[in-house]
């Protein structure tokens, strides 16, 4: 059986024995099917499960939104180029020891 993670997939992955179809857009894709209501972080201002987001003085944000409620597009984009600590990355593991749900609250494996 493939599963397809969007409308576009554009390559095959195989994970712990599943075939998935990669759109290349979404980390949904990565994520094995028992684990779909798994996330690997958690929103500090949303509350919401993640798998990609940015980090910044140690916090997690899920998107543009989350992040401007601590540092403006015009903040971000003079950081960035500046290199500063603060970046935007992914999450293909959970954390060990257990994980976020959706909505964020943590469930100890």
């Amino acid at each position: 059986m493939i599963n397809k993670c969007c409308e576009q997939p554009k390559k095959l992955y195989e994970q712990d024995g599943s075939d998935w179809e990669l759109c290349g857009n979404c980390l949904e894709c990565y994520i094995n099917e028992e684990e779909e209501d798994k996330y690997a972080k958690c929103c500090d201002n949303c509350k919401k499960g993640m798998f990609e987001g940015y980090i910044i003085g140690g916090n997690y944000y899920c998107n543009d939104e989350c992040r401007r409620v601590v540092m403006s597009d015009k903040e971000w984009e003079a950081h960035y180029e500046d290199g500063g600590d603060d970046y935007w990355s992914e999450w293909h593991e959970l954390d060990e020891g257990g994980y976020y749900t959706e909505d964020g609250k943590w469930v100890e494996d």
